[in-house]
């Protein structure tokens, strides 16, 4: 499933259209539209054939368009890593009895936190969100 682009960057010369956009987790997604549906409706593989031809970018004397991918790029990565936080509300967290200490299902540690560190982390938050 593709996701609705956030950027478009129209090249009348060329005539095509760079869609540009983030998708599952947060990654930078490309295409050429024109490209893209032409295999989309023959049923051909969704592949590097359907990115943008080297005289669009050329015609691009500002880079703009080459810009926006990467700061899209770096965006998605901003976003990436802001959701997987440590004590972040969208991160699952589960209270092992054995030991008594949370641990975030979703994040990469095999350290648990007691209360008392789950309370100063949420605080934290709540400050950052301010």
């Amino acid at each position: 499933m593709l996701s609705i682009p956030g950027l478009l960057f129209i090249n009348l010369k060329t005539q095509e259209i760079l869609c540009i956009g983030l998708g599952y987790k947060n990654r930078i997604y490309s295409f050429e539209l024109g490209k893209y549906m032409h295999a989309h409706k023959n049923g051909l593989q969704i592949t590097d054939a359907v990115n943008c031809s080297d005289n669009f970018y050329a015609l691009d004397h500002r880079n703009a368009a080459k810009n926006a991918l990467k700061t899209m790029e770096q965006l998605g990565q901003f976003f990436y890593h802001y959701d997987n936080l440590q004590g972040n509300a969208d991160v699952i967290v589960s209270l092992n009895e054995d030991d008594g200490l949370y641990y975030f299902d979703d994040y990469d540690t095999d350290e648990g936190m007691t209360d008392e560190e789950v309370d100063e982390l949420v605080a934290e938050y709540a400050r950052y969100s301010e």
